[in-house]
């Protein structure tokens, strides 16, 4: 256990190690009231230095099963991570934050504040749980990336509720369902639930490192996803008027993508949301852009319904609402009972499920190709519930 509220200094150029790491670790490892700051103030600023520092790196390569339990603490100032916490053998099960003095906050960090799952394909990936609940992130690259565990058959069970996001660099929240290395033909199953979150600022922290979404969806390989997005509500803000490092381009800005390819199959459940306050320039394709590849087994099935878009003007891509591209494999939005290769009636329809979708909030046109079969069954909730925080 780790408390008493220490900082722990690990400040400088091209810094390579973490104010804690952990190997090859089972059972419990509990972070209580702890600080993390490097306290050297160069995050962002001198972000190519290529310092690899995190607050907290747990690296399992061993068959080892471990519960990790993250509350009432502060990670700040880091140029990679915050809390990184990796397995390929083992299970990894991870409570981070709670109600009340439960709560974590991360601020500053240059990538991910909470990366989790294995990183590698050959990973044989036992089975991964993880709650994220009432947390503060301020001003960092991504809120939480989640890397689905690999294992042949085995399930990812996330959720991520209730915290409060303050500026990005990238992805307010980045789900990724992998199958590659499953040698039995058994998927791994991911589930997620992202519930009732306030983000506001999305990719707007440092112009020119090309954007993100608050929400950033993507199954691959064959994976098996069923994922639920509600209740969150979404404040864009300007962009950073500032030139783009490195002469980029000025970044994407986006709610909702979803990148499902090589046929992964995805269960989209996308209802309650509110996106508001997009007015900057932006190169998304569209503020919802839900998108396959042209494997033909990859399968998207869609229900949404009571979301509401309110100025989103500002937009240089195909200025949407709503995208949705099918470009191969079977695509279903649950309701739809128009032709399968109808765009026009697929964009109304869309259209009368959510509010705001018109061309006086940044358009409402919908690129559609390939298959679409309505009124097909959504599975996405409820979910089985892994941990109990």
């Amino acid at each position: 256990n780790i408390g008493d509220d220490s900082p722990i200094p690990t400040g400088g150029v091209n810094v390579q190690d973490s104010g804690l790491k952990a190997y090859e670790v089972g059972g419990e490892l509990n972070i209580v009231n702890s600080t993390f700051d490097t306290a050297t103030g160069y995050i962002f600023a001198n972000a190519s230095t290529g310092s690899v520092d995190r607050a907290v790196e747990v690296d399992n390569d061993l068959n080892r099963d471990l519960n990790v339990t993250v509350t009432g603490s502060t990670f700040r100032n880091f140029d990679f991570q915050g809390l990184n916490l990796r397995h390929i053998g083992g299970s990894l099960d991870a409570i981070i934050g709670g109600a009340g003095a439960l709560a974590n906050s991360f601020t500053n960090i240059n990538g991910a504040a909470i990366d989790t799952g294995p990183a590698q394909q050959s990973s044989t990936g036992n089975a991964h749980g993880l709650i994220v609940d009432n947390n503060v992130f301020t001003s960092v690259g991504i809120a939480t990336s989640v890397f689905s565990a690999r294992g042949n058959g085995v399930g990812t069970h996330v959720f991520i509720r209730n915290n409060t996001v303050n500026g990005t660099i990238s992805d307010a929240f980045r789900l990724v369902a992998a199958a590659a290395g499953t040698t039995t033909g058994l998927a791994p199953v991911f589930k997620a639930s992202v519930t009732n979150n306030n983000i506001q600022s999305v990719a707007n922290l440092r112009n020119g490192e090309g954007g993100g979404n608050a929400f950033f969806i993507a199954p691959e390989d064959g994976a098996d996803a069923e994922i639920t997005i509600n209740g969150n509500t979404v404040v864009g803000g300007a962009l950073n008027p500032g030139a783009p490092i490195g002469g980029g381009a000025i970044n994407a800005q986006s709610g909702l993508t979803v990148q499902n390819q090589r046929s992964g199959v995805l269960d989209l459940v996308f209802t309650g949301n509110s996106f508001t306050n997009f007015p900057g320039v932006s190169q998304s394709f569209a503020m919802a852009f839900i998108g396959h590849d042209t494997t033909a087994a990859t399968t998207t099935r869609l229900r949404f319904g009571g979301n509401n878009w309110n100025n989103l003007i500002g937009f240089m891509g195909f200025g949407e609402t709503i995208s949705v591209d099918f470009f191969s494999g079977l695509g279903a939005v649950e309701g739809y009972a128009g032709g399968a290769t109808d765009g026009p009636a697929l964009r109304n329809y869309l259209a009368t499920l959510d509010t705001g979708v018109s061309a006086a909030n940044g358009g409402a046109f919908t690129i559609f190709s390939g298959n679409v079969v309505g009124n097909a069954a959504v599975v996405g909730a409820p979910l089985p519930v892994p941990l109990t925080p």
